[in-house]
């Protein structure tokens, strides 16, 4: 269904809206469709600069896992002008809904590890990424890869945050300010363990300690549960973090691996001592 149409002052492109995808603290984001029926999303706000250093920011970073931009301008709807930029739709769901029912560590641990690399990919271009919760991060429907949106909170590195969500940052836990990738590490942790207690942790009324002791009654190995910890209290970067979720993933493969070795000779075993017990009856 049409819900109306804006066509662009200066590049002259038309896009027919169809629905509301989402809204921030600076705009609003819809689903669109360009003359050849290509769909697109389009964010706009009456705030051309935060719209425009944005666009600017995705159009630098230009990475496979966020939005790929084609169009900034602007338009004239209702009673004034509107600021535009159009950018890549990615269809999928966002990762609170992709993970709804799902409580398999490895698996939670995976996308926690894959992230941790694309927030420390962004991080090493030089900007941070600060919005991170569940709602800005989305499982691509056809490739199952991790995708990032709402570039809106994004700050060159070591600047004060500009855009955030405070139930999954850092600064509203802790009294000591943190403006580098240790940040990124508390925010990956506070979503890889709100996705294994399935509950939500207001700064409000949870302090991280409180985190750590629901944490630590889970089932999990101890070297999880490290991890989680030194994460929550700032103790790591991301490049180390991103190392040792990288060893503790490969050490459950190789227990894996390990496992179904075992099953497989002594089913081999079994199997071989039966027929030489039926062997041992015919020949009797």
């Amino acid at each position: 269904m049409t819900i109306g149409i804006i066509k662009g002052r200066w590049n002259k492109n038309r896009y027919i809206i169809e629905k509301e995808l989402g809204r921030g603290n600076i705009g609003i984001v819809y689903l669109v469709r360009n003359n050849q029926g290509k769909k697109f999303a389009l964010k706009c706000s009456d705030d051309i600069t935060s719209l425009t250093i944005e666009f600017n920011v995705l159009k630098k970073l230009s990475l496979s896992f966020i939005p790929k931009v084609y169009d900034l301008d602007d338009a004239y709807v209702g009673h004034g002008y509107i600021y535009f930029f159009v950018m890549e739709y990615i269809e999928g769901i966002c990762l609170n809904e992709y993970i709804k029912g799902k409580s398999n560590i490895e698996e939670l641990l995976q996308i926690s590890y894959e992230l941790s690399k694309n927030l420390y990919d962004i991080y090493k271009l030089g900007y941070t990424y600060w919005d991170i919760k569940f709602e800005n991060i989305i499982i691509e429907k056809n490739t199952r890869k991790l995708k990032l949106i709402d570039f809106g909170g994004v700050t060159k590195n070591n600047y004060s945050i500009k855009e955030y969500t405070p139930l999954y940052n850092i600064n509203s836990f802790l009294d000591t300010p943190f403006y580098d990738d240790r940040a990124l590490v508390f925010s990956v942790n506070l979503l890889l363990i709100s996705s294994l207690t399935k509950e939500s942790y207001n700064p409000l009324t949870n302090n991280i300690e409180d985190i750590i002791y629901k944490m630590k009654t889970l089932k999990i190995n101890d070297d999880i549960k490290t991890l989680i910890t030194r994460g929550l209290k700032g103790k790591y970067n991301m490049n180390e973090y991103i190392h040792d979720i990288d060893n503790i993933l490969n050490c459950n493969e190789k227990l894996y691996a390990i496992k179904y070795i075992d099953r497989f000779f002594f089913l081999s075993l079994s199997l071989f001592l039966i027929f030489l017990g039926v062997l041992f009856k015919i020949y009797i």
